[in-house]
């Protein structure tokens, strides 16, 4: 796999190697060999090099954009590294601290003269991989969905391959759900059966439009919604919002926002505060828990906790509520990984070019 990992980074930044990309990508083969998953990643390179070859549509979920190696392989849409720069002629990358998600970048250029891509979600490769140290298990999942007609193609291709043979395998109650150790193959009715276009490379600028002028349809809210996000990071922070649990709060799309010079603010009424403290994703509760100086494993079992449903554990809270921080934490049951939630608005933006591109067809 390291082979196949360097093959094609030398691919696409000219040879020229970037010594973070190579750090991560090098730690990350570590973890690979650690887990012992090398076949599985193999498993499904090979199947998404199938489903490309066939113009099969899919995505991903759960934490798998967390992980470059699956990035890099082309399993994962959403780039996990830092916001940054990226000269596609001359494979030159620029890294940048000034936002926070790589498609609010504003424009530059290349010393070559290129117009430069936008990109980088700063995802963590501990969400994925894990910490060490931890107590609990990291699930290493790698969800793949499929239309419904690629489904059996998709599950014989996992069941069958060399490195699969040994791996106990499962289907699910429905039988549109098919588990091989870490893959997990599922139908999804919304996906197209085919589209030559759907693994096109996405223009941030076009992306971050589309989401941002429509984003009440995309995130399925209410045409009343006051708020009007005003970048790529606000409205991914909306579907975080909008799709978590939250104890004593009846429905989070009761969202109400102003302008403010950092983008959007939010505030809920239900909670009385500004949601600028309140994690939209379980990464922000990692994140926020090591600012708080806990562990690394100890913020990452917890935000796993929160991730599955489990909510923030009482030592914590106890914690927290002594030291009079973070407000919110008794409340959050429930949240997504970051990566999912890029993920979707990929999906959501691929559909809308699958639509776009079907009208234009019969228009002719």
């Amino acid at each position: 796999m390291a082979d196949i990992m360097y093959n094609i980074l030398n691919s696409k930044f000219n040879k020229k190697q970037n010594p973070d990309i190579k750090r991560r990508i090098d730690n990350e083969l570590k973890m690979l060999d650690l887990n012992d998953m090398e076949g599985e990643f193999r498993a499904v390179y090979e199947m998404i090099k199938y489903l490309r070859e066939k113009n099969i549509p899919y995505k991903t979920g759960g934490t798998a954009a967390n992980c470059l190696l699956l990035y890099v392989l082309g399993v994962t849409a959403a780039n996990p590294l830092r916001p940054h720069y990226y000269c596609k002629d001359c494979g030159k990358i620029e890294f940048s601290n000034d936002v926070s998600d790589g498609f609010d970048l504003p424009e530059k250029y290349c010393e070559c003269g290129k117009k430069m891509e936008k990109d980088g979600h700063n995802l963590a490769p501990e969400q994925f991989w894990g910490v060490e140290g931890e107590t609990s298990i990291s699930a290493h999942q790698i969800p793949i969905n499929v239309p419904e007609s690629a489904f059996s193609d998709a599950k014989e291709f996992i069941e069958s391959h060399r490195d699969m043979q040994h791996l106990q395998k499962n289907v699910g109650v429905n039988g549109l759900e098919f588990n091989c150790e870490n893959i997990i193959i599922s139908s999804d009715s919304k996906l197209p059966e085919r589209d030559p276009e759907w693994h096109a490379s996405i223009d941030a600028n076009e992306m971050r439009e589309y989401l941002i002028g429509d984003y009440k349809n995309v995130l399925s809210l209410e045409q009343t919604t006051e708020v009007q996000p005003s970048s790529f990071k606000g409205v991914l922070k909306m579907y975080g919002l909008t799709r978590s649990t939250w104890k004593g709060i009846e429905n989070v799309k009761k969202i109400k926002g102003v302008e403010s010079d950092e983008g959007i603010v939010y505030s809920l009424e239900d909670f009385g505060y500004s949601l600028d403290v309140v994690p939209s994703y379980f990464d922000d509760v990692f994140d926020i828990l090591i600012k708080e100086n806990f562990p690394p494993a100890k913020a990452h079992e917890e935000a796993a906790n929160v991730r599955f449903g489990r909510g923030i554990s009482k030592a914590i809270l106890d914690t927290l509520f002594e030291n009079d921080s973070l407000p919110w934490c008794g409340n959050a049951i429930s949240l997504l990984p970051r990566a999912q939630g890029i993920e979707e608005l990929i999906n959501a933006f691929r559909l809308k070019r699958y639509d776009h591109g079907k009208k234009e067809e019969s228009s002719v």
